[in-house]
Order: structure tokens, then C-alpha cells, then sequence
């Protein structure tokens, strides 16, 4: 039997596993919705590791990871996983909790679906304009703007684009 890639790598989504954890605190879930903290959970979900590679993977320092650490700690999103003896305070491995965790609609405080959809686009949205600025910021500034035009049916638009071949 031909596994594809999805069957490898994306377990199933209808299976909840022994470490499911399913969220209904609104700290908790603030918490997840939090960029910082999550990605600092989905960090400790990869591999237990130490609060200086996290650090270092998220750009921060290790004051600031530690102090958001504690907090997924006390939250029940991270546990130390082993510790590491050596001279002095022994080196703590983190882990997180869960394989994964599931918010349920109705303890989100989106208007409806699409609102939850657009909440969770939005962070992702921002860094994919980013990242098209930058590219183009490296291009003739002449060769891109806006255009208002009008479709074959009639209606009117406006959209970002090159000056030619549009």
C-alpha cells in the first residue's frame, strides 16, 4: 500500500489521542490565541527542550520565555519532561501536555464561524503582506500601485498590481 504525505504526516482528524486536551477555560484559551504563547506551545510540542532554546528559537530573551513559561506551566499547557543533572541548578526539559488542543465553538468569542476563520487568517495575513512589501520594496516602485478598472460585467474593482501586464 502508497501512503501519500497527508496519511504520514497529518494524523486523524476524527481520533482523539490519549493527550487530547479539550479547552473551556477563557484563560486557557486566551492563552492558546496568543501568537506569543502559541508558538512557544507548538515549540514544546515539536520535542522536550529548554526554556534557553526556546528562547533563542523565538527571538526573546530567556527572562521574558521564562516568565511565559511559568504561565503555560500554571495553565496546564507545559510539564517538565526530565530534568538534566550538572553543577549547580539542574537543566529543565519541557514538554507540552497535550498532542493537541481543541477550543470549542462555543467558547470562542467569534460572532460565527467566519469571524473565527478571519481571527485565525489575520495574524498569517499580516506576516504574508509583510513579506510581500519587503519584495517588492527590492522592485522599481514605479512598477506597482493601484488600479480601479472595470470588469466585463460592469462592476468596479480595485487591486493592488503591476503597471503592465496585469
Amino acid at each position: 500500500m502508497i501512503q501519500t504525505m497527508s496519511q504520514t504526516l497529518i494524523p486523524s482528524l476524527t481520533e482523539m489521542s490519549a493527550r487530547s486536551m479539550i479547552l473551556e477555560h477563557p484563560e486557557q484559551i486566551a492563552l492558546l490565541h496568543n501568537n506569543k504563547y502559541r508558538n512557544l506551545i507548538r515549540f514544546f510540542m515539536q520535542n522536550p527542550n529548554t526554556i534557553k532554546a526556546a528562547a533563542k528559537a523565538s527571538s526573546q530573551t530567556v527572562k521574558r520565555t521564562f516568565n511565559y513559561v511559568q504561565k503555560l506551566l500554571e495553565s496546564g499547557f507545559l510539564e517538565v519532561a526530565y530534568s538534566e543533572a550538572r553543577g549547580g541548578k539542574a537543566i529543565k526539559y519541557y514538554q507540552a501536555t497535550a498532542e493537541d488542543y481543541f477550543v470549542p465553538f462555543i467558547h470562542t468569542k467569534a460572532l460565527g464561524y467566519a469571524d473565527l476563520i478571519e481571527q485565525e487568517l489575520r495574524p498569517l495575513q499580516s506576516q504574508m503582506l509583510q513579506a510581500f512589501e519587503h519584495l517588492l520594496a527590492q522592485r522599481n516602485p514605479l512598477e506597482w500601485g493601484t488600479r480601479l478598472f472595470r470588469d466585463p460585467s460592469g462592476f468596479t474593482h480595485i487591486s493592488f498590481t503591476p503597471r503592465k501586464d496585469w
